[in-house]
């Protein structure tokens, strides 16, 4: 236990089954994202809760190694950690009550994570979080935050809308172009006041 920022960690006992069930390697192979191949010689990932105000979950990678390669899809991440919010968290363990998409929607989050976690695409440190709509159509668009949003959403629209998923799945287009459907999806369910971020 630490008593600056972060309020208690359960480091590595701690581990949502949304993790432990692969779902979000199921999700990334479902659409064509890949997988870093050396994700299996990392650390073992822990997940920190954090007494912040601002709602938030986040991965912290602390080091990316590339050994003997400058290929960054063979990146290998030492002493990961996912950092959660207290209140994200309480909705996990349902300590605090919620709607049933605001706590599908915590999970959600979660996945998002830990598709940067498995990525095989690298975002890399020097990129900025949205503070506005204009700012968030061009911090969607970096690959990595495309690919992470595609997962959220469709783990999302699993149970918020299967039947929407099921046609987004079913359709013949890109790969490319199912993200942007499934992001569109998430989007008009938690921000129905938004424009979605990519054509119908």
């Amino acid at each position: 236990m630490c008593l600056n920022n972060v309020w208690f960690s359960f480091g590595r006992d701690f581990i949502p089954n949304i993790v432990k069930n692969h779902i979000t390697k199921f999700i990334m192979d479902k659409i064509h994202i890949k997988v870093r191949p050396s994700h299996e010689k990392d650390d073992p990932i822990e997940f920190h809760i954090m007494n912040k105000f601002r709602p938030f979950i986040r991965f912290h990678p602390t080091t990316a190694v590339l050994r003997n390669t400058n290929d960054t899809a063979m990146r290998i991440y030492t002493n990961p950690s996912i950092e959660i919010n207290d209140i994200d968290y309480r909705i996990m363990i349902k300590i605090t009550d919620t709607s049933y998409i605001g706590y599908i929607s915590t999970y959600s989050s979660i996945i998002h994570e830990v598709t940067h976690y498995l990525q095989a695409t690298y975002i890399g440190p020097d990129y900025t979080l949205p503070i506005d709509s204009a700012s968030r159509q061009k911090y969607i668009r970096i690959p990595g935050e495309f690919e992470a949003f595609s997962v959220q959403s469709y783990y999302l629209l699993n149970y918020i809308d299967p039947k929407r998923l099921k046609k987004i799945i079913k359709r013949k287009v890109s790969d490319k172009r199912r993200m942007e459907l499934l992001i569109n999806a998430y989007t008009r369910i938690l921000y129905p006041w938004r424009k979605t971020d990519y054509p119908k």
